[in-house]
């Protein structure tokens, strides 16, 4: 439009500087235009000497953003960087090692008069397990998944424990020893953790989690009842690393322990915990088929094969005699308490 009125008003040139002025001046600077003669002749040179120091400016601000920018990027790397570090599993192993450490004995005794002290510290245990994402072992391999799920189920044991330590006895268990886990009401059935935002209890994950999917028998040895008959709580965490290691030992120091494996020549008796009873399937599935020992039923076979595997020369040399009995011990069902004498 500016265009079209100078091609007009052509003919009068005084007019043609009043528009050129008008382009380039705000609307107060025109109307002063007619008394400033050298306006027109100066203005440019002040556009001129402006525009750079804009420029200038301009670009020491996208310096300073860009700058900006990448101190945020590495910020975000360094922390993103930081909270790959710490695994929540880890952190888990790292809170679970502390707490063995200080309150569980060699022998898998547990001081649970001063870990109930402390029992916040099983608390913030809980709470990271209650907090972790179930992604974070669906592509995990079957070492990583079973050392966790040992660790937490002996983890929630002791939690379970603590909660009602001490323990009273109840009037109708009186089959049971007074300090035992068979006085907490529903121990294993109706006292429910939160592990990954799911809430499981004790039978759920020995059920349908180690029995059906992993179908290790050495795990039966790691895992902790809270009882003296049971396998022996260890006083670390078991590592994917070292698991096959952690396992044979728990078998080993269970095979060889007389409330794992008794042999009574003078009977000819080999005496053997429930545990092996108990979980039958696992052990037969395993150990069944393997062609030592065919004159014995098919689940003894799967004990004795087992047995033979961890047990010490006598009671190998022992079994490998034949003609014998196999029975089962009374198991003992007293708290695996550091107190007790």
């Amino acid at each position: 439009p500016v265009a079209e009125q100078t091609q007009i008003e052509e003919p009068k040139e005084p007019q043609q500087e009043e528009v050129k002025i008008a382009q380039s001046e705000s609307p107060a600077q025109t109307e002063k235009a007619p008394d400033v003669v050298e306006e027109p002749k100066t203005q440019p040179e002040e556009i001129k000497t402006s525009e750079p120091e804009q420029s200038q400016t301009t670009e020491k601000e996208v310096q300073q953003q860009s700058q900006t920018v990448e101190e945020e990027n590495q910020d975000s790397q360094t922390g993103q960087q930081q909270s790959a570090e710490i695994n929540p599993i880890d952190n888990f192993y790292k809170q679970y090692a502390e707490i063995l450490k200080e309150f569980v004995d060699k022998e898998g005794k547990v001081d649970y008069k001063n870990l109930r002290k402390k029992r916040i510290a099983l608390v913030s245990i809980l709470q990271n397990l209650s907090e972790m994402h179930p992604a974070m072992l669906i592509k995990a391999d079957d070492k990583d998944k079973m050392a966790f799920w040992i660790n937490a189920y002996n983890v929630l044991t002791l939690k379970l424990v603590i909660d009602n330590y001490p323990i009273k006895p109840l009037w109708y268990m009186i089959t049971y020893p007074d300090n035992s886990i068979m006085h907490i009401t529903g121990a294993w059935t109706k006292n429910y953790f939160n592990v990954m935002g799911l809430e499981y209890n004790l039978h759920e994950i020995e059920q349908e989690i180690m029995l059906n999917k992993f179908k290790e028998p050495r795990v039966w040895f790691a895992i902790c009842n809270a009882t003296v008959s049971g396998g022996y709580l260890r006083n670390e965490p078991y590592y994917p690393e070292r698991l096959d290691q952690q396992l044979d030992e728990q078998s080993r120091k269970y095979v060889n322990s007389p409330k794992g494996v008794q042999v009574n020549k003078a009977a000819n008796e080999l005496l053997l915990s429930d545990l092996f009873k108990w979980y039958r399937n696992d052990f037969v599935e395993k150990y069944g088929k393997i062609k030592k020992f065919r004159n014995l039923d098919e689940d003894v076979r799967s004990y004795v094969n087992f047995i033979v595997m961890y047990a010490d020369e006598d009671t190998v040399k022992f079994i490998q005699n034949g003609n014998y009995q196999v029975k089962f011990m009374k198991y003992n069902w007293l708290l695996n308490d550091q107190d007790n004498k």
